[in-house]
């Protein structure tokens, strides 16, 4: 899906979104984040982008 787009992919902890990720994030301007993986993989802190 994201190699498709051309947009990156990242691999985070269940528990929250490393620094360094959410700043590409930031730089990247990002309007959408796709999860997968859902409630039994990532935590709601991850859905809220908390970082790490």
């Amino acid at each position: 899906m994201a190699g498709s787009a051309g947009d990156p992919l990242y691999v985070v902890k269940p528990t929250c979104v490393p620094s360094n990720v959410a700043s590409d994030l930031d730089g990247y301007a990002t309007s959408t984040v796709t999860l997968l993986g859902g409630t039994s993989a990532l935590s709601p802190a991850v859905a809220a982008l908390d970082h790490c």
